[in-house]
């Protein structure tokens, strides 16, 4: 007859679980073993950063990258002076722009001011102020074109400076102020 043995299962339930210990001591060393790699090598890597903090900060702080920094600086301030300067010069440059005081159609309606008897001898304009020169055939005339310039409303004053009679033909002068135009009476 075969011989029964109670404690079979005793016997191997302690061996299975001396396995089990084994194995959870393996698992728990190798946590242990990652956790101080780990801890290892972000100790070095924080150690390493701290030392090229400290280098960045020595050469930020030298003299040569704080003499730059001033150079700069110095140029950014000039080159916001030069914004202002520049939005006010486009500014007053659109003003100049927009201030049509004599174009080729206030030419041409100044030219149709007079009779068929004129002439024009000589039309400048300096400094906001029309001359005009020629001759007309009479007085008459000469009344109709000053008549006429002040209708075009361009003008603020227009006044006849000379007349002289030479020949049957009257030689003339006037003068004629153009007006100035604000950016308020242009809207």
């Amino acid at each position: 007859m075969r011989d029964l043995n109670f404690f079979k299962d005793y016997k191997g339930g302690k061996q299975e679980r001396i396995k089990q210990s084994k194995y959870l001591y393996i698992v728990i060393g190798l946590w242990i073993v990652i956790i101080v790699i780990t801890l290892g090598y972000n100790s070095f890597n924080i150690l390493r950063y701290k030392n090229k903090y400290k280098h960045y900060n020595e050469q930020l702080n030298s003299d040569r990258v704080t003499k730059k920094l001033q150079k700069v600086e110095e140029v950014e301030n000039k080159i916001s002076v030069l914004k202002v300067y520049d939005t006010n010069l486009s500014e007053v440059t659109m003003a100049v722009d927009r201030r049509d005081d004599v174009s080729k159609e206030n030419i041409e309606k100044i030219r149709k001011c007079g009779t068929e008897n004129m002439e024009y001898s000589k039309l400048s304009i300096q400094e906001g102020v029309v001359n005009i020169e020629g001759t007309a055939n009479n007085r008459n005339d000469i009344a109709t074109l000053q008549y006429n310039l002040k209708k075009l409303g361009i003008f603020n004053d227009v006044h006849v400076n000379d007349i002289k009679d030479n020949s049957g033909k009257c030689a003339f002068s006037i003068k004629a102020v153009i007006k100035v135009v604000d950016n308020n009476e242009n809207k």
